[in-house]
């Protein structure tokens, strides 16, 4: 059975778990943080004594108050470094002597990038079927089409019939008259009577205006509301009663029966005359020489002719759209087929073609034409690459003209790795830099000189090279080394300046002593205490020496947040946690 005092302990670990554990890792936190804000300060303070070349009072304090705002004390130590030096002489090797002479080296050595490219093929194959390619057909044309009806003001005149309009003449009439009436009458005083029953016709046969009257009718009674055209008499309808009329009493009577004599005879007599038309033929009618009522041809007859594809574009050996739309007298239209003589065998641009239709009306024949602009193109196919090319005339594939001249991709051979090690002065193709072209329909080709590149022969150095064939690039990096030369003392290969001149042999020179450049140093150190003694009690700025050199360390004196929980739990522990070193020679170029 568990004791009451494990318990306890149980429950205090828990706390020390769940509260002291946070407390210690964001007091280690806090202790990082310091750390780091002394380290950059330090540094800072390092890099103004560099840069100045000398310390002030105000670079020192502000070092300090900017240590002292973490909450914490600092051991700050100075050590200032003076060095003397003494050369040392000693013989060179040829390499030492090669990179002095390539320091020396004041000559030109300028790389000019000059851009490189290729243009890809060019394929003459041109597919021209884009817009007026024929879709229609003349059977398709005519299906739809449609006759359009006459034109509302068309008026009919005789070249609508090929033949005269009929006018009634007097040759059309017979004539007849009653026999005079004749009674006896008082002598009275009369007048000659005249009556006239007349009939208006129009020619168009909509409207009739008739009238009666004593006077003798006049030719014409206005225009026709419908048409438009001069109503004219009907002299078929035309009936006249002659007769005198009384005036006064007669004797023996108590008025006139309105008959009466003449001149004071006592006879009276009353005429009726009439005129029957007996021509057989209709006023403005049309008729053969036979006596054949004519109807009118204005529907047959064709004004105008128009292709209804004036611009077309067809495969080889593919009809033509032959249809034409004619307008014809009286204002109607229609759709026709017409024929051609063009042959459609040949490949042609923008040729014209001539349509041709014969119009039969009655016995008259009438040929009519027009143009079309024709061209003929062959037929085409898209290969798999997406290319659309022609077909041969006749219709066989002479295989994708573009995949042939296309390449589909441009690599690298000689040198394999893509670097390579030249001299000054030669070329690619001098270095057998091969190059492999693989064309759209599977062909290959090695290039050998063929390529273009943008290699400066000039320069001596590393560059990157564009090679470019037939719109593609690949790429290779040269390395240009010095031309060589051959010491005629020592006979040994040497490398020439860039520019070609002469160094001199750097075997030769190899033999002579040189200062090693190596310097002996005596090093002199002043601490913190003299340092802050001329800037505090002589009251100066302490100067420094070119190529001297400044070090400055950095410890805590008292306990960070972090140390001090846990120094609290573990005696003993060591509770530095603050080491920063930091220094640099004086004007030293960063």
């Amino acid at each position: 059975m568990e004791h009451p005092v494990d318990k306890i302990i149980d429950i205090l670990i828990a706390i020390l778990v769940l509260f002291l554990f946070p407390i210690i890792f964001f007091g280690f936190k806090q202790d990082g943080i310091v750390q780091l804000l002394v380290e950059a300060q330090t540094e800072m303070f390092v890099e103004d004594i560099r840069s100045n070349g000398y310390i002030s009072k105000e670079m020192y304090e502000y070092y300090v108050n900017r240590l002292s705002a973490t909450g914490l004390l600092y051991d700050i130590s100075l050590e200032h470094r003076h060095y003397s030096f003494e050369p040392e002489y000693r013989f060179r090797t040829a390499e030492e002597i090669i990179e002095e002479q390539n320091k020396s080296y004041t000559g030109e050595n300028k790389y000019t990038y000059v851009p490189v490219y290729t243009d890809i093929p060019h394929v003459e194959d041109p597919i021209d079927n884009s817009g007026n390619l024929n879709t229609e057909t003349n059977e398709s044309i005519l299906a739809k089409a449609e006759r359009t009806p006459p034109s509302p003001t068309h008026v009919h005149t005789d070249e609508c019939y090929h033949a005269a309009k009929h006018v009634h003449t007097s040759d059309c009439y017979t004539y007849s008259g009653s026999d005079r009436e004749e009674y006896e009458c008082g002598t009275f005083t009369g007048r000659m009577v005249v009556h006239y029953e007349y009939t208006y016709r129009c020619p168009c046969g909509k409207s009739v205006y008739e009238e009666a009257g004593g006077t003798e009718p006049a030719l014409t009674n206005g225009t026709c509301v419908y048409c438009g055209e001069d109503m004219e008499l009907d002299l078929s309808s035309v009936s006249m009663d002659q007769y005198w009329q009384c005036r006064g009493e007669i004797e023996g009577s108590g008025s006139c029966n309105e008959l009466g004599s003449y001149g004071g005879t006592h006879i009276a007599y009353r005429t009726t005359s009439n005129y029957t038309l007996n021509c057989g033929k209709k006023e403005g009618a049309y008729y053969d020489e036979a006596g054949n009522e004519l109807s009118p041809v204005c529907s047959q007859i064709i004004v105008k002719v128009e292709p209804t594809h004036p611009v077309q574009t067809v495969y080889t050996n593919d009809p033509l759209i032959t249809t034409i739309s004619v307008t014809y007298m009286d204002g109607s239209t229609n759709i026709l087929k017409a024929n051609t003589t063009f042959s459609t065998e040949e490949v042609v641009q923008n040729k014209t073609a001539t349509l041709s239709y014969v119009n039969v009306v009655g016995l008259v024949s009438t040929t009519h034409t027009c143009d079309i602009t024709v061209s003929v193109v062959p037929r085409s196919k898209t290969c798999e690459n997406g290319h659309t090319y022609n077909l041969n005339p006749d219709g066989s594939d002479p295989s994708c003209p573009f995949c042939k001249a296309y390449l589909s991709k441009l690599e690298l051979v000689i040198p394999s790795n893509g670097v390579i090690e030249i001299y000054k002065g030669t070329g690619l193709p001098d270095n057998h830099v091969t190059l492999l072209a693989t064309y759209m329909d599977g062909r290959t080709e090695y290039l050998y000189s063929e390529y273009l590149d943008n290699l400066d022969t000039n320069y001596v150095g590393t560059q990157t090279v564009t090679l470019s064939y037939k719109g593609k690039y690949v790429y290779i990096t040269v390395i240009t080394k010095r031309n060589l030369t051959k010491c005629p003392v020592c006979n040994r290969l040497y490398e020439l300046y860039p520019d070609g001149t002469d160094p001199g042999c750097p075997y030769c020179a190899a033999k002579t002593p040189v200062f090693t450049g190596n310097i002996l140093e005596y090093e002199n150190n002043i601490y913190d205490r003299d340092i802050l003694r001329i800037i505090y009690d002589e009251n100066k700025v302490y100067k420094f020496s070119k190529d001297d050199y400044i070090q400055v360390k950095v410890t805590n004196k008292t306990k960070g947040l972090g140390n001090s929980i846990l120094g609290a739990i573990i005696k003993g522990i060591n509770q530095d946690f603050i080491h920063v070193k930091n220094g640099g020679y004086i004007r030293e170029e960063k």
